[in-house]
């Protein structure tokens, strides 16, 4: 597949490819952040995500170099903004 034309869509894409392969614990969690997170500094407003584990819990497991850790699942909304966008 040839590179988009914007690092923001190489980015989108990637994150589709990783979805196709949710075999990694988490991994659709932190891949919904990162797309949120990307949503948030492109569109420059607040971008809300689903997560089905406890967003502290996971954080917190991939701050510690993302050691296994047992997160609470549910539904959890995420409210993502960029915090270098004018306010």
């Amino acid at each position: 597949m040839p590179a988009r034309h914007f690092a923001s869509e190489e980015a989108f894409a990637f994150a589709d490819h990783l979805l196709e392969r949710p075999r990694v614990p988490w991994l659709t969690d932190v891949v919904q952040l990162d797309r949120g997170l990307l949503r948030a500094r492109l569109d420059g407003s607040p971008c809300t995500v689903g997560l089905r584990t406890d967003p502290a819990a996971l954080l917190s497991g991939l701050r510690a170099g993302g050691r296994s850790v047992a997160p609470q699942h549910g539904h959890f909304r995420v409210r993502l903004v960029d915090d270098l966008a004018p306010t």
